[in-house]
């Protein structure tokens, strides 16, 4: 039986007495005490021995040479270990105190000692991880590639060039949802040699994209679940507000708890060292699990997470089979690992309530879900008889700072589960991506989500608000500085029930293919603005085109301000786009759009219709309800200004002699420009119209056909051609309501019939990944806004002399002052067609009546002044310049 206090002191002087040379009774004891303890280095790990306090301490190497020596007879009264582990992969832990005492304390790494327990004296200022004996030795092979292979269905492929594939990795192919291809996951067996490299099971013959990496179960090293546990646990016992994990990098097998949520509350902050930096300085997390959040806060207030880095289980796939070398997807299952694309009861992947997740707040609130996160092991510790899985307490003020969160469905979210509370979520100056979405608030109690100098790297949505859990998440934050590359789009709202307005300060995105969806109700208008910064696109990073670079909808309101730079894709995108015609407010305060940039030419229909719009329209058309409302100061930028034969300067602000401001938008349908002389000229466009493709009173032939990958016919019937506002031309836009697709009109050619057969090109809704084949086509509703071509203005005007009944113009020449007419030709065609306004009136008059169309029949340069032909005889009197559609 183990001796008591009082016997053990005086059995400890005995010894010392003993030791120094004094006679022995108990041979025994002795041996067995000097074997345990040791008076120098021995084999054992004990590295001396100690009087002091009430009794004799010694110093182990390690907690294996402690628990050694007990078992080997050793009762010291203290002990102390120099590393509670074997130190890993260079990174050492740090010492522990160990204490006798007669009953349990219940503590993480108590150690059975002599009919009592040595119990370690652990740090509460602030709770030291390495005291429970972590080890930071991971090892993970970051690694990956992509490559175009052939399979002719046996083990052996062969590879074109020389990817990254070494034996080990998993494949599949990337974007494998929406495009299909190697959809299950394939081991290879061989490094790539010679051209080929072998995989587990074979694939199909065929020739296919193939991605390669290492996946999360590769990392090596000790598992450091239990110890991280087991630290952050002693924390809430102690209620200790702080756990300090070392440099290193640790393996864990599940998923850790930042409180439970069934003990009260309480503030606890789990950090590293430093900033971590990818394979250098830091603290790392790999985490193996998939069933559960990497971390969980539940049931805590104000609680931090600091300086850590976390690593899930898609990380190799989100690195490298979902962007990298080939652009971001649509498809938000195209950013996860087929093998982690989750259904039915498992949790993980994107499932609705239970997603393979990063952070989490909550996690384990409301009811448990149909996919359940696999359960929490509750410690003794805490508990005398474990909660229930769900139901807990909510969380408040959590925040995530300095940290990195890459390889998970959705990398740190709140409201999963659960409508209430979680709410004042932020995250600052942290990385995330690797993953379908970065930053999510799902729940309606969520309010004021907020975060500074965030980054996201190769995910679908930045910020997602109805992806998953409730779908009903409130925002209300602002979001200083965040930035972005490789991702898809910036939010992700299909329904802004109850989020607040969301403001973006200074973002930056790169390689981003879109803005994203920002959906309102009939009943909240919540705000969108984009406060200056900067958004870069184009199709030779994704291969897409979207259709428009943002979808509103029922009243939102939408703002960008304050220097903000978009530049496009080398088509024609809608800037917002509003499903069904809603209304909504499009502000634009100081903003520079740069549209189409990459369009050199090719089609003089497609130019003209990029010159007027810049290769941006702002604002989907309005076909009903009250205008929308409109502050438009900036400039917007086309690539490329072709009119009829003649070049013109590379902007919208037209040309600096004539003095013309910049242009208004689509649904301010009477615009002007002033010349040199201070005349103010105006011209009406006609009023956009909307009309279902399959009305038999509209078109004939049906639905527009397809001819090429981005090319269509459909044909208006003659009387309705007839119109001025159905007049169809090259140049005008077609635009498809629902999904913003645009086409523009090349040519019009004239049936038997007099019916017209127009030929238009696809502008957006392109996947040229997939030979350019259309994302969208022709929605289900299908309604078409045509946007009639507007006149178009060179760098050199030509003014002629109309007079009313007659169809010549005379005197024609440059609008400058300078009565020089010997190239009007190279300046005007003939087949222009002049329009005249949409309605008439007095106060400006217009040569061409209201409603009217004529041509251009003829044309003759003239030293001092030509003279053109029309095709009709003018309606008004008087000198007016020649504003024509380009025919050709």
């Amino acid at each position: 039986m183990r001796l008591g206090m009082t016997s053990r002191l005086i059995h400890a002087l005995f010894v010392l007495i003993v030791v120094a040379g004094a006679a022995i009774a108990d041979t025994n004891w002795y041996n067995r005490f000097k074997v345990g303890a040791g008076l120098s280095m021995s084999s054992g790990g004990v590295l001396s021995s100690s009087g002091g306090g009430g009794g004799v301490a010694f110093t182990y190497a390690t907690k294996a040479a402690l628990v050694a020596a007990i078992a080997g007879g050793a009762n010291p009264e203290k002990a102390t270990v120099d590393a509670v582990a074997t130190p890993g992969a260079g990174y050492g832990t740090c010492g522990l105190t160990y204490a006798f005492a007669e009953t349990t304390a219940g503590l993480y790494g108590e150690i059975a000692a002599g009919g009592g327990f040595m119990i370690p004296q652990y740090s509460n200022s602030p709770v030291k991880a390495c005291e429970f004996g972590v080890v930071g030795d991971a090892y993970f092979q970051y690694a990956g590639d992509v490559g175009a292979v052939t399979s002719t269905g046996g083990a052996s492929i062969s590879v074109s060039g020389v990817p990254y594939f070494r034996a080990g990795m998993q494949c599949a192919s990337p974007h494998w949802h929406s495009r299909g291809g190697v959809t299950s996951i394939v081991t290879a067996t061989t490094d790539l040699t010679s051209g080929h490299i072998s995989v587990s099971p074979s694939i199909p013959s065929g020739s296919y994209k193939l991605a390669c990496w290492f996946p999360m179960s590769s990392a090596t090293g000790t598992d450091n679940w239990a110890a991280l546990q087991a630290a952050i646990d002693y924390a809430l016992y102690k209620t200790a507000s702080t756990v300090v994990v070392p440099d290193g990098a640790f393996v864990v097998s599940k998923g850790l708890n930042v409180g439970y949520g069934a003990n009260g509350f309480q503030s606890i902050s789990l950090e590293g060292q430093q900033a971590p930096l990818v394979g250098l300085a830091g603290t790392k997390i790999f985490c193996r699990d998939t069933t559960r959040p990497c971390v969980n806060f539940q049931g805590t207030r104000s609680s931090r997470l600091r300086r850590i880095a976390l690593y899930g289980a898609n990380y190799g796939f989100g690195s490298f089979g979902a962007t990298f070398n080939i652009g971001p997807s649509p498809d938000p299952l195209d950013y996860i690992d087929p093998s982690l694309a989750v259904t039915g009861s498992t949790p993980g992947g994107l499932q609705t309530n239970s997603p393979l997740v990063g952070v989490c707040v909550d996690c384990y609130s409301g009811d448990a879900p149909s996919a359940p996160y696999g359960a929490v092991t509750y410690p003794s510790l805490l508990f005398g008889t474990a909660p229930s899985q769900y139901g807990k307490n909510y969380s408040s003020d959590v925040h995530v700072e300095d940290c990195q969160i890459f390889g998970f469905g959705i990398q740190a979210a709140v409201g999963l589960n659960t409508n209430t509370q979680g709410d004042f979520f932020g995250v600052d100056r942290t990385n995330m991506g690797a993953g379908a979405y970065g930053l999510g608030a799902f729940n309606t109690q969520s309010r004021n989500v907020r975060g500074v100098a965030q980054q996201f790297l190769g995910v679908h949505s930045a910020y997602v608000g109805t992806a998953l859990g409730e779908g009903t998440g409130q925002w209300d934050g602002v979001f200083d500085s965040p930035s972005a590359s490789t991702i898809y789009q910036w939010v992700n709202f299909t329904n802004t029930a109850y989020a607040g307005g969301l403001i973006l300060t200074q973002s930056y995105c790169e390689v981003c293919v879109r803005l994203g969806d920002w959906i309102g109700t009939s009943t909240w208008n919540s705000s969108l603005v984009f406060d200056g910064g900067t958004f870069q696109n184009g199709e030779a990073f994704s291969n897409l085109i979207p259709g428009s670079y943002l979808t509103v909808g029922h009243r939102a309101a939408v703002e960008f301000r304050g220097g903000f730079l978009l530049t496009g894709n080398s088509r024609i995108v809608t800037l917002v786009n509003s499903p069904g015609g809603d209304v909504h407010d499009l502000i634009l305060n100081d903003v520079y759009l740069r549209g189409a940039f990459y369009y050199t030419g090719g089609d003089s229909a497609v130019a003209i219709a990029a010159n007027y719009t810049g290769g941006m329209p702002i604002g989907a058309p309005l076909f009903s309800g009250p205008p929308k409302r409109y502050l438009t100061s900036g400039a917007v930028i086309g690539a490329k200004c072709v009119t009829s034969g003649a070049s013109c300067v590379d902007s919208q602000l037209m040309h600096a002699d004539l003095d013309v401001t910049t242009r208004a938008s689509l649904t301010q349908f009477t615009t002007g420009f002033v010349d040199v002389a201070g005349r103010q000229w105006k011209f009406d466009l006609p009023v956009l119209q909307v009309q279902p493709y399959t009305s038999s009173a509209f078109t004939t032939g049906g639905a527009p056909n397809y001819t090429s990958c981005d090319v269509i016919t459909f044909t208006i019937k003659a009387a309705n051609y007839a119109q001025s506002r159905l007049h169809i031309a090259p140049g005008w836009q077609v635009m498809d309501r629902d999904t913003g697709t645009d086409w523009v009109v090349t040519a019009v050619t004239i049936d038997g019939s007099g019916n017209a057969v127009a030929t238009a090109q696809q502008q957006n809704s392109l996947d040229f990944n997939d030979g350019c084949a259309s994302t969208y086509g022709f929605s289900s509703a299908a309604f078409f806004t045509f946007i009639p071509a507007p006149p178009t203005i060179g760098a050199q005007v030509e003014y002629g002399d109309f007079t009313a009944g007659s169809a010549t113009v005379a005197n024609v020449s440059r609008g400058d002052g300078d009565n020089y007419g010997g190239d009007i030709s190279s300046w005007l065609a003939v087949g222009d067609t002049i329009s005249g306004p949409l309605r008439y009136e007095s106060s400006r008059p217009w040569p061409i009546g209201a409603g009217k169309q004529v041509t251009i029949t003829d044309i003759v340069n003239g030293s001092s002044g030509g003279t053109v032909t029309l095709s009709a005889p003018a309606d008004y009197s008087g000198r007016f310049p020649l504003l024509p559609y380009p025919a050709h």
